[in-house]
């Protein structure tokens, strides 16, 4: 069995997916995403600010690549929820989960645990802040 990567729309339901074929098959769970935060937070900026900053200091996304790249060479399989792990860990078996704009903007803002990401004033300027991060990540 490969390592198995998931990706796809933000608020689609990837981490949920990854958790739960985790527990099923006893595989671990990695994500690009919680990296990314904690990365963040120690710099004192949310998500979006973060990817902004990613923009223009490649040195980010080198070392998110690099960790991807060593987890490639690992026998313990993992679950990986990462936009670009399907590349980095090309023998995967790669998932691409997809969401309507509104639903993943009801499902993020409604969300506990993303706290880095901040709460905005309606659903529909979730659903814009998302377009926008997932611009900045592409």
């Amino acid at each position: 069995m490969p390592h198995i990567a998931i990706t796809g729309d933000l608020g689609s339901g990837k981490s949920t997916v990854a958790k739960m074929l985790c527990e099923k098959l006893g595989y671990e769970y990695l994500s690009t995403g919680n990296i990314q935060r904690a990365m963040a937070a120690q710099q004192g900026l949310n998500t979006l600010e973060f990817n902004y900053l990613a923009m223009t200091n490649k040195s980010i996304d080198e070392k998110i690549d690099n960790y991807l790249k060593e987890i490639n060479k690992q026998e313990r399989l993992h679950v990986l929820d990462s936009r670009l792990a399907w590349h980095f860990v090309p023998r995967s078996f790669k998932i691409f989960t997809t969401v309507q704009p509104a639903v993943a903007a009801r499902r993020v803002q409604g969300d506990a645990k993303r706290t880095s990401e901040g709460k905005a004033e309606s659903i529909s300027q979730k659903s814009k802040e998302l377009l926008e991060r997932q611009e900045a990540e592409n």
